[in-house]
């Protein structure tokens, strides 16, 4: 018999559930790409967590348009003992190259 009650549905006293954001300080390193958002409005959220995004379709991006990561993030010369933190990186584009080949260049410039 199992202990855990699980529950569908918000207690009577909780109206909205309002997450707290809290910007992260200091320098992080990117461990593991979740998923890629262009558009807020559209991650499925409900009152219990995130959904994963699995609309696989080709998405228009140009240049100064926001997209937003999901990611496990670890501080620099942390041990990989410790468990990441899963973030969420709000970026713009500034360019946009075709093909991995200008890697590279790109970095090198």
């Amino acid at each position: 018999m199992s202990k855990i009650k699980k529950y569908d549905e918000l207690s009577s006293d909780i109206e909205k559930i309002e997450p707290e954001i809290e910007k992260l300080k200091g320098e992080y390193q990117i461990e593991e790409i979740l998923d890629i958002f262009t558009d807020p409005d559209n991650i499925p959220v409900t009152e219990s967590s995130i959904g994963i995004n699995t609309d696989l379709s080709v998405k228009e991006v140009k240049r100064g348009d926001y997209i937003w990561i999901t990611a496990l993030l670890r501080k620099p010369g942390q041990s990989f003992t410790s468990p990441a933190i899963q973030g969420v990186i709000k970026l713009r584009v500034v360019d946009m190259y075709y093909g991995l080949q200008y890697l590279n260049k790109v970095i090198n410039q």
